[in-house]
């Protein structure tokens, strides 16, 4: 019996070595896997500082080109105000605003029908300006006018009076119109809020 005790104690023994030796070696592997892991954490952690610093970056640029684009309109829409308070000091040149209701093609004589109309400040207006609406008369347009209407933001030349037309007929435009002479040389579209 004492050699059946010594012998079950053996085997214990044995048992009890072996499962430490493994979960010696389970923490091993266990210790080598945080590591791993850890350093992969590490390495994200590097990666989303650097891309949190390029957006910055990126934040930045475009910060400077919209100060730099709205700088830009700004100047080019002084320059157009400039140039549209030389035209209408030019002798001989009318300066007047108004909505086209008709556009008529005859051969080679191109008229308009225009609700002439002014745009004035009014700070009590909800857009800050009224447009008190005058007479409506027939124009005659010079062969040789220029036609600008606003696509989106833009102004747009239009080659044609038919072309112009169409565009006049999309919707009540109000325009900047230059007459010479009781004919109409240029149409340019004025952007209502």
């Amino acid at each position: 019996m004492k050699k059946l005790r010594v012998i079950y104690a053996g085997i214990l023994l044995v048992l009890l070595v072996g499962c430490t030796k493994e979960e010696g070696a389970e923490q091993t592997a266990t210790t080598k896997v945080n590591g791993d892991l850890e350093e992969q954490l590490s390495q994200l952690n590097e990666q989303l500082i650097e891309s949190e610093n390029k957006i910055k970056e990126l934040y930045v640029m475009l910060e400077s080109r919209a100060r730099d684009e709205n700088e830009a309109y700004n100047e080019l829409h002084n320059k157009i105000y400039i140039m549209e308070n030389l035209l209408s000091r030019v002798p001989g040149i009318n300066s007047r605003q108004g909505f086209v209701k008709d556009v008529n093609t005859s051969g080679a004589t191109i008229t308009l029908e225009v609700k002439f109309a002014e745009k004035k400040e009014d700070n009590e207006a909800p857009n800050g300006f009224v447009i008190e609406e005058q007479e409506t008369k027939i124009v005659t347009v010079d062969l040789d006018a220029n036609y600008f209407i606003l696509k989106g933001d833009k102004l747009q030349t239009i080659p044609t009076a038919d072309e112009f037309k169409e565009a006049a007929n999309e919707y009540d435009r109000f325009f900047n119109i230059y007459i010479v002479e009781n004919k109409i040389v240029m149409l340019t579209e004025q952007y209502l809020p």
